[in-house]
């Protein structure tokens, strides 16, 4: 009796072990799976660190190109207000001569009438 019971409790403990020693294979090919997925993601994740670096840096550049076309855009600014000032100052004088002129010619025609008058 104590034979076929310690049978018995050996068949019983060989099933619990092949049952765990099945449950330990699933979990490692899990494991395996887990791993290998953890690898594929960290993989991933290096692209995209290295996509996000190249994409700084085409900002970085950006950035210096906006603020260099910015800095050219507000010298041709200046100079455009600097010629537009010009020109103005140029258009100011030339109508005090046009007026000092037409004055001028005012004159001489009164004084051409008078000398027609006196002839």
């Amino acid at each position: 009796k104590i034979v076929l019971e310690l049978s018995e409790k050996q068949l019983c403990l060989s099933a619990e072990l092949r049952s765990k020693e099945k449950i330990a294979g699933d979990w490692t090919v899990e494991l395996a799976e887990n791993r290998a997925t953890i690898d594929q993601h960290q993989k991933t994740i290096g692209q995209m660190k290295h996509s996000l670096l190249e994409i700084d840096a085409e900002l970085v550049n950006a950035k210096a190109s906006l603020r260099s076309e910015q800095k050219f855009r507000t010298k041709c600014e200046n100079e455009l207000q600097q010629k537009i000032e010009e020109h103005q100052s140029k258009i100011m004088i030339l109508e005090t001569q046009v007026q000092a002129l037409g004055i001028e010619l005012e004159g001489r025609e009164c004084e051409l009438e008078r000398l027609k008058e006196t002839n």
